[in-house]
């Protein structure tokens, strides 16, 4: 940014645009409540261009229209600088590719709702002002992203719906093709017109590895320095800066000390991988008869990668623990099928992954697996769930066998019951 205070650069508000930018940043840096979502600041680019109408994002770097800045107070600066950061530091246009692909506009306002919900959180009425065109609704408070965009993508589904049976279309159905920005849920009109714009992320998977690193370490930093001055950070921003795990290896120790936990050791036989060192290891034995469980979210069928990926780091860890039974329970609001396969069975791995297609299609109600498994009195070692995390909001949840759930898309979700989860990205 150029430092030319010249007064051709002056703005109607007496700053310079690239000024006034320079003072909102000063302003979130130093308030203890926006250290975390500052600390993007230092991930990317942050600019004053002509060619941006607002503002914009590539998911790592901040432009913002001189234009536009032009219009705004250093409050509502202030807000515009906490809205893109938090772009970048929720690393929505990375995470969330899919949704874009399927429909960029609803996206937009989905992601903006949150951030936007986030930053009214802070509680900073001296700090920010909404600028013109900000997207805010109380109704999207905890809300994550695909949350939103699902709630906004049913609304428009159900106009398109109603206006085909009346002949026509209704307004405003938000579809990012038509200039159309707002969705009618339940006689509330909720706005699709974004306050800035979001261009598609070019970020290759080591470039959101390398930004998902500083984002980490910049946002570590800054919860350090909001303790030391008596603040805390947002669960949002928590959440974002939390690490990944890779949850094939979380399914492989989950299953393996859930099922072989307890085996004995035998000299008898010996672990073949080392006897070519001259290593002699025992192996492990059971005389249990084992069963597993996975019970499919049958709305997989949007998985795509990400089931598929599930179904090879499933069918490698059977070839391991080699249970006697596996039991695959499809559900939706019911349970929609059974399938019990053998050895025999699961070590085909055509059939396996055919077994684990996900069969149904209606509502979600995670309540209906623990029902099935009380009802048949199933006593299996362990329980898999694999679900986009998105069901009822009170589940029952019975199940006394140890349960890992494996959670596609729903950020807040929370298990049921006290089980682990984690969450599950495809490569």
């Amino acid at each position: 940014m150029s430092n030319n205070l010249s007064t051709r650069d002056e703005t109607v508000s007496g700053y310079p645009a690239h000024i006034l930018l320079r003072m909102a940043h000063i302003k979130v840096l130093n308030d203890r409540r926006t250290y975390a979502i500052g600390a993007t600041l230092l991930v990317g680019e942050s600019e004053v261009v002509d060619d941006v109408p607002t503002a914009c994002t590539d998911g790592i770097n901040k432009y913002y229209g001189a234009g536009f800045l032009a219009e705004l107070t250093l409050k509502q600066t202030t807000y515009l600088v906490l809205h893109e950061c938090l772009h970048v530091l929720k690393m929505d246009l990375m995470r969330h590719k899919d949704l874009i692909e399927e429909d960029a506009q609803l996206f937009n306002a989905a992601a903006d709702y949150v951030v936007n919900g986030i930053i009214e959180s802070l509680g900073a009425d001296d700090l920010i002002e909404q600028p013109p065109g900000a997207l805010v609704d109380a109704k999207f408070d905890g809300w994550d992203v695909r949350q939103v965009y699902e709630f906004l993508r049913k609304g428009k589904q159900q106009q398109q719906q109603q206006g085909g049976q009346s002949g026509g279309q209704s307004g405003g159905q938000g579809n990012g093709q038509d200039g159309e920005s707002g969705v009618t849920v339940d006689g509330k009109r909720y706005s699709t017109e974004t306050m800035d714009e979001h261009v598609e992320s070019k970020a290759t998977p080591a470039d959101m590895q390398e930004v998902a690193e500083q984002i980490k370490a910049a946002v570590i930093q800054a919860g350090l320095m909001a303790g030391v001055n008596g603040g805390s950070l947002p669960q949002a921003i928590k959440n974002a800066a939390a690490p990944e795990i890779d949850w094939r290896q979380e399914l492989d120790d989950f299953v393996q000390v859930a099922m072989l936990g307890d085996d004995d050791i035998t000299f008898r036989k010996y672990d073949r991988r080392y006897v070519t060192e001259e290593i002699y290891y025992p192996t492990t034995y059971t005389e249990r008869v084992g069963e597993l469980v996975i019970a499919m979210d049958t709305s997989g069928s949007t998985y795509g990668p990400v089931l598929d990926e599930f179904t090879s780091a499933m069918y490698r860890l059977l070839d391991t623990v080699r249970p006697e039974r596996v039991r695959i329970i499809h559900w939706d609001y019911v349970v929609q099928g059974v399938d019990v396969l053998t050895e025999q069975d699961y070590l085909d791995e055509a059939a396996f992954t055919k077994a684990l297609k996900p069969k149904g299609g209606g509502g979600t109600r995670v309540g209906a697996v623990s029902k099935y498994i009380e009802e048949y009195r199933i006593e299996a070692d362990c329980c898999v769930v694999f679900t986009d995390g998105y069901v009822e909001s009170d589940p029952q949840w019975t199940v006394r066998m140890p349960t890992l759930w494996l959670v596609t898309r729903c950020e807040t979700f929370v298990p049921p019951g006290g089980g682990r989860m984690v969450k599950v990205r495809a490569k």
